[in-house]
């Protein structure tokens, strides 16, 4: 088989991350979707100068190995879940951790994480929320700012819009979210800033 790297279409979407932490610094390694019959990885040195060995090794984490209920792989920190049902025997949650300013959906029929972009995410968010004010709907880092203040009705809405953009989960059935929060306070002032303006 005569295959070649494709180097001319678009990146496909990061699958799964990790970090493997030293004492010298972090190797991080991201595998992409296949596309065609190729699989594409990235291994990237972060931090200060270049390292060829596993020497010291801190510690290593993964995206991967999360499940509900548990904090952040990266951080330790608490992570906000909306839980959603596929069908009966598949539940969807997805989870954004505020610290480490990152979301993933979990799958509880693959056991997969997959990583969540923010900007597209939050896109679809502002969009569902009819929020049009650019200091608010182009400053994506209000997901993990203001997180509190959305409903996991919102969230969900905006999860489901961006899957059936950017499919993460393949669905053979509709979704719908477990359990509701209360209106957010941020809608509310949302509301009365239009109010205002009308």
């Amino acid at each position: 088989m005569d295959e070649h790297p494709d180097n001319e279409s678009p990146l496909p979407s990061v699958v799964a991350y990790g970090v493997v932490e030293t004492a010298k610094g972090e190797i991080s390694i991201a595998l992409r979707e296949r596309l065609g019959n190729q699989v594409e990885f990235e291994i990237a040195v972060l931090g200060k100068g270049e390292f060829v060995e596993l020497a010291d090794e801190v510690r290593r984490w993964t995206y991967s190995r999360w499940v509900p209920g548990t904090p952040c792989p990266r951080c330790s920190s608490l992570v906000r879940e909306v839980s959603m049902q596929a069908k009966a025997d598949r539940r969807l949650v997805l989870a954004i951790c505020s610290k480490d300013r990152r979301l993933w959906i979990y799958d509880s029929e693959t056991g997969m994480n997959q990583p969540v972009p923010v900007t597209n995410f939050y896109n679809e968010l502002m969009l569902h929320m009819n929020i049009r004010e650019p200091k608010i709907a182009l400053d994506s880092q209000r997901l993990f700012l203001d997180l509190d203040e959305f409903s996991d009705s919102d969230l969900f809405r905006a999860f489901r819009s961006y899957n059936q953009i950017r499919t993460k989960v393949t669905l053979d059935s509709t979704i719908t979210v477990l359990q509701e929060r209360n209106d957010s306070f941020f809608r509310k002032v949302i509301g009365l800033f239009k109010s205002k303006q009308g």
